[in-house]
């Protein structure tokens, strides 16, 4: 069921209202690609007009995280303080006062408050809590509840409380995702990127990518993982603000990864993260079969934010939002450091452009003075 409020349309003691549907592409920030015209419509039926109540507030598009962002996973030595917020809305017939955020974390571990407003009727308000709530840096498991109160009693309380959430503080994990498969998203055999970024807040080391792949994912189709340092400056496409960083080597697909275990990605070399760079954009790669089967279908866990999960479309050379969250993680963990020994006189590990066709570079660097050897494998080793 949708509820729209109308009184902000209605003006002047309206005698008479009229509504009208429509539908419109889940993409219409991308409106003029025919591609996201692919939908489906529905009936409506069952509308019904009804007044407001005295009193309502209405806690809308609450937020959680950390610069915009919020991870299901934090490293001990990525945490940052995180903020909590809400729009509210007034639907009743009154003026709603002192209207408040209270946030519980971990039962009583930690509280936060808004500074108290008015809300008159029919206006949206912002707040926040007046302090952040910063974990220790010891893993463990963060869960919270938070609501809107105010002085007035609600008639309509259910729309005041936010659904709880909760978070972990890892060794080595970064995630975005809820870990609970819910779904999958493809492209149909074609090529595609998808993946989440992460805010970089203390200098480290990645070792790895790690993903989940569907179900629906085909046998012996080849994934791999690929980090990407964001910078917008001066971009005027999505594209544009990408700028490769390293990658993993090539996984082909086994029967065991269908049924939804953790599947990790050594990175070709061991890849530092700066936090003067502060976000990266991870990603897990398929080049496609051209379409002649499903290929690689990467499991979803949850919704992202807005603008924070993305993929990339090879087949119209495209990059659009991904409202599921992919479940593509980051990890710090040494113990996927598969080349360490071999590694040691080698730093800054770079092969560009990456896909390539005829002409490939390899840059790195190296500690001391020493004979180099340069090795080329297909995906099948030879």
């Amino acid at each position: 069921m949708v509820s729209i409020n109308l009184a902000p349309y209605i003006t002047g003691n309206a005698s008479n209202v009229q509504i009208r549907f429509q539908w419109t592409t889940a993409f219409p920030q991308s409106s003029t690609n025919p591609a996201v015209w692919i939908t489906y419509g529905w009936y409506i039926d069952d509308v019904r007009i009804f007044t407001n109540p005295d009193n309502d507030i209405e806690a809308q598009e609450p937020y959680w995280g950390t610069a915009g962002l919020n991870y299901s996973r934090i490293p001990t030595t990525q945490i940052a303080p995180i903020d909590f917020a809400t729009f509210v809305f007034n639907n009743g017939l009154n003026t709603q006062t002192d209207v408040t955020l209270n946030v519980d974390m971990n039962t009583g571990g930690w509280t936060g408050s808004s500074t108290p407003v008015d809300v008159p009727v029919g206006a949206t308000d912002s707040i926040g809590t007046s302090t952040q709530y910063t974990p220790a840096a010891t893993p463990g498991n963060h869960s919270f509840t938070w609501e809107v109160v105010q002085n007035e009693t609600d008639d309509a309380p259910a729309n005041n409380t936010i659904a709880g959430d909760a978070f972990a503080i890892t060794n080595y994990d970064y995630a975005m995702d809820d870990d609970v498969i819910d779904g999958s998203t493809g492209n149909g055999g074609f090529g595609f990127e998808k993946g989440n970024f992460y805010d970089i807040w203390a200098d480290q080391t990645a070792y790895a990518i790690q993903t989940k792949i569907a179900s629906n994912a085909q046998v012996g189709s080849i994934v791999y993982g690929k980090i990407w340092r964001w910078d917008p400056t001066n971009a005027t496409t999505f594209a544009d603000a990408l700028f490769y960083e390293q990658q993993t080597d090539y996984y082909e697909i086994t029967q065991a990864d269908l049924a939804g275990g953790l599947v990790t990605l050594p990175l070709l070399a061991p890849h530092s993260l700066t936090a003067a760079n502060n976000t990266y954009f991870v990603t897990v790669v398929t080049d496609g079969d051209g379409g002649a089967t499903d290929d690689v279908q990467i499991a979803t866990s949850g919704v992202s934010p807005t603008g924070f999960s993305y993929f990339y479309a090879a087949d119209d050379d495209a990059w659009y939002l991904q409202p599921q969250t992919p479940i593509v993680r980051l990890s710090f963990d040494p113990a996927f450091n598969i080349g360490l020994e071999e590694l040691s006189n080698v730093t800054a590990l770079n092969v560009f452009p990456n896909p390539a066709t005829d002409e490939v570079n390899v840059s790195f660097n190296i500690v001391d003075a020493s004979d180099v050897t340069v090795e080329v494998l297909d995906i099948t080793g030879k």
